[in-house]
C-alpha cells in the first residue's frame, strides 16, 4: 500500500513538472513573439515555481 502511494506521488509530481515546464515554455515562445517585457518575469516565475513544486513533490514521496 505505502509503495503504490509513492508511485502515485512521483507521477503526481511528474505531472505537476510537466505542467510548469509547458506553462513555463509557452510564456518564452509568447514572449519571443510580442516581446512582452512586461509580462515576461511573472510568467517565468509561475512556471519555475510550477516546476519546482513538482520536482520537491516527486522527491519527497
Amino acid at each position: 500500500m505505502f509503495e503504490k502511494d509513492n508511485i502515485r506521488a512521483a507521477i503526481f509530481g511528474r505531472k505537476v513538472r510537466h505542467l510548469g515546464e509547458t506553462f513555463l515554455s509557452s510564456r518564452l515562445s509568447k514572449f519571443a513573439r510580442k516581446r512582452e517585457l512586461a509580462d515576461s518575469p511573472s510568467g517565468l516565475a509561475r512556471g519555475n515555481l510550477c516546476s519546482l513544486y513538482g520536482e520537491i513533490f516527486a522527491l519527497s514521496h
